[in-house]
């Protein structure tokens, strides 16, 4: 009985006083909830980076994944109202032109978000197991992550 107390009181001494694992995990899981996920991620890395060093790396390294896919989202629905452009402004037969825009655009930008909370949770993993992941086919818009652990 008294080492489940002792369990219980660990565990809210671990949620009480994080460690920088765990905000690694929790940066690499909170863009996955809708609406707050962005703001969540960015006001905790802010506020976090300069007790933990190894937040940085995590965040620049979902940072450069997240603008990656913004930038690929705009073009695909740039190109996706362009191509409804064309088709309205009579350049094609509007039915011949919106219906395959719309479902490459679909087929894409699903396959987007679907590669993205798979990276996401990947990254997660990583970080539980305190490695910097750096996420794929993404650019460095917020400088080269590195993957050594100086800070430890």
């Amino acid at each position: 009985m008294r080492s489940a107390v002792n369990g219980a009181n660990r565990s809210n001494d671990a949620v009480s006083s994080p460690s920088s694992t765990y905000w690694s995990v929790a940066l690499r899981l909170m863009p996955l909830i809708p609406g707050w996920g962005l703001l969540l991620c960015l006001s905790a890395w802010l506020l976090g980076r300069s007790s933990h060093p190894v937040l940085d790396r995590h965040m620049k390294a979902i940072g450069n994944l997240l603008i990656t896919v913004f930038v690929a989202a705009a073009t695909l629905v740039t190109l996706f109202l362009a191509s409804g452009y064309i088709a309205i402004s009579g350049w094609m037969e509007f039915r011949a032109a919106t219906f395959p825009a719309l479902l490459i655009f679909a087929t894409l930008l699903g396959g987007m978000a679907l590669f993205t909370v798979v990276v996401l949770l990947i990254g997660a993993f990583h970080a539980s197991n305190r490695k910097i992941y750096i996420y794929p086919l993404s650019f460095p818009f917020l400088g080269q992550v590195t993957t050594s652990r100086k800070g430890k």
